[in-house]
């Protein structure tokens, strides 16, 4: 989500300050088009710095083998 989301602020951005020929008092458009795209490259890192943390993080403790007590009999469940 935080990746799509800096895709669109970097296009975004690239589309203010590159195609948009307008004037605005008080404001420049090339500049803010820069810090979208800055924000958007910012926002794309983040994204991947936290889903390549996610994707190398351990397990959650998974263990294909579990022990079940129903009634005083056991049910086992081993890999094979």
């Amino acid at each position: 989500m935080l990746v799509g989301f800096g895709i669109v602020l970097l296009a975004a951005g690239a589309v203010v300050s590159f195609v948009v020929d307008a004037q605005i008092s008080d404001a420049d458009l090339v500049t803010a088009g820069w810090l979208l795209m800055v924000v958007g490259a910012a926002s794309v890192a983040i994204g991947a710095i936290r889903a390549a943390t996610w994707m190398s993080a351990p397990g959650d403790g998974f263990d294909p083998e579990r022990q079940v007590p129903t009634g005083g009999r056991g049910v086992e469940e081993t890999p094979t």
